[in-house]
């Protein structure tokens, strides 16, 4: 499944920390996974993501965008498992 949305996205509205999704093209494929942005440091920002254990990530803007108005609703309903979760996941030991 590849990303339906576009990142067009501006760094002066990224808010840190925030919820975003985050977008990574693996093996030629559009990849998405809801994320939180912790931070930004000379341009890149640093994200944390997963359901049970936590991975982290980095990333320019360019590869970030706005949840659509139904992930934020989701989102707000706390259904974090239907938002995109495309990223590598696993298991805590």
């Amino acid at each position: 499944m590849g990303c339906k949305h576009s990142a067009s996205i501006k760094p002066q509205t990224i808010t840190v920390p925030g919820a975003y999704v985050i977008r990574r093209k693996v093996d030629g494929v559009w990849k998405e996974q809801y994320a939180t942005v912790t931070s930004c440091v000379d341009n890149t920002y640093h994200f944390e993501y997963g359901m049970v254990g936590f991975h982290e990530g980095n990333c320019r803007y360019h590869n970030i965008r706005h949840l659509t108005e139904e992930e934020e609703e989701l989102k707000r309903q706390q259904m974090y498992t239907s938002l995109p979760q495309q990223f590598y996941q696993s298991m805590p030991q």
